[in-house]
């Protein structure tokens, strides 16, 4: 990580650009200063939106709690949950924010089961894959493809998108519709807390 997001920044604002919602994202950095919208749009989509999804990694800044109704899909499974239980690291109190929690460590509570709770009954869930954008024709990093920083990514980011690598992705319609929210949206409010891929900005 560095507290200098330029390049982490470059590639949001042509991503965003490319995809049509240029002015619509916001990157808080680690001094506090909201790049690309801005704190006042920020602060209005936050005050409107119907839940606050976080998917995998927690982050958590106290404007996230002007959004009466926060979910989190936890990514890694037992870390989190010794980081709630023992109070130590980066876990331990974000996830604490969020009134609902889903986890891909499905059998937490079973008499099977190592990972500890924690206090938290998370709902099961999958992690889902969208390769339908993947170039498969041969074509070489970057594409649509990895944005997380598992070991399979890094060792792999060279080899044709969809072959050998992964990608974090989640239907949002599918949480939406367990937990009884978004029926009606027609806008998502996308905050994003990953690795960004180690690639030129696209042009």
């Amino acid at each position: 990580m560095t507290a200098r997001p330029d390049h982490a920044l470059q590639w949001l604002s042509a991503l965003a650009a490319r995809h049509g919602f240029a002015a619509q994202w916001s990157f808080i950095d680690r001094c506090g200063a909201c790049h690309g919208a801005g704190w006042p749009v920020l602060d209005e989509a936050l005050d409107g939106a119907d839940f606050v999804l976080t998917v995998a990694d927690p982050p958590w800044f106290e404007e996230l709690g002007r959004c009466g109704r926060r979910l989190f899909v936890d990514g890694d499974p037992m870390f989190t949950q010794v980081a709630l239980a023992t109070g130590k690291g980066s876990r331990a109190d974000a996830p604490r924010h969020y009134d609902t929690l889903f986890t891909y460590a499905a059998r937490i509570g079973r008499d099977d089961c190592l990972v500890p709770s924690a206090g938290r009954a998370g709902l099961p869930t999958r992690p889902v894959v969208a390769t339908a954008g993947w170039d498969t024709t041969g074509a070489s990093w970057p594409g649509p493809g990895p944005t997380s920083g598992s070991p399979s990514t890094r060792t792999s980011r060279h080899a044709p998108a969809g072959s050998a690598t992964g990608a974090r992705a989640f239907s949002l319609r599918t949480v939406a519709d367990r937990h009884d929210v978004g029926q009606d949206c027609t806008t998502w409010t996308v905050a994003v807390s990953e690795e960004l891929p180690l690639a030129p900005p696209p042009k």
